[in-house]
């Protein structure tokens, strides 16, 4: 798969320096930007063409930057409540343990046994009850 990665990368540059070369003309070129509001109008020096394409690259990488960190500050809170949520299931199933440990070291007496309690006789056979 590395080697994939590296020939696709390869030939994006490839076909990257082929497109600047065979442009160099246009990249050359130097243009003055203008903003013009109703109030004042502005305008850039002359600069190449190459150095504003350079600039809206910069500046994409810089937007994705800032929303990467974003979904990354995000994914830390949600890993962070989660293993708060494990921290107290793991709590409760450790006091669940104990407490079952508890009871089952108990003698059980016949008042505490569900036939003898609720005056229901053992009989050996059960009844499936009537849908």
């Amino acid at each position: 798969m590395k080697k994939v990665k590296l020939g696709f990368w390869l030939i994006i540059i490839v076909f990257l320096v082929l497109i600047i070369y065979q442009n160099q003309d246009f990249f050359r070129a130097t243009r003055s930007l203008s903003l013009n509001l109703i109030i004042a109008q502005y305008f850039t020096p002359e600069i190449p063409i190459a150095v504003l394409f350079l600039a809206a690259f910069m500046a994409g990488l810089l937007i994705a930057y800032i929303f990467g960190l974003l979904a990354q500050f995000r994914a830390r809170k949600t890993i962070k409540n989660l293993n708060t949520t494990i921290n107290s299931q793991i709590e409760m199933i450790t006091s669940l343990k104990q407490q079952t440990a508890q009871q089952g070291s108990m003698p059980v007496s016949a008042s505490s046994t569900g036939a003898a309690s609720t005056g229901v006789a053992s009989t050996g056979s059960q009844e499936e009850p009537a849908i």
